[in-house]
């Protein structure tokens, strides 16, 4: 249905109901999320290697007990 709209009307409804201040909101999301993944990278990569680096500790104190 939408596609047997005119291209001029569908510009002129974008226009009414503020097309391009969503479109602003949706690129600060993107930014927003954008610096958000390091910080969850971080989060996950301290967490694996604490994980890594005890695991291996408890491994070298069975290995190496006297």
């Amino acid at each position: 249905m939408i596609s047997q709209i005119p291209g001029k009307v569908l510009i002129e409804i974008n226009k009414k109901i503020g097309f391009r201040p969503i479109t602003k909101a949706g690129e600060k999301g993107v930014i927003n999320l954008m610096k958000l993944v390091p910080i969850a990278g971080g989060v996950v990569g301290a967490g694996f290697d604490g994980w890594f680096v005890n695991t291996c500790g408890q491994t070298a104190k069975d290995i190496f007990k006297p």
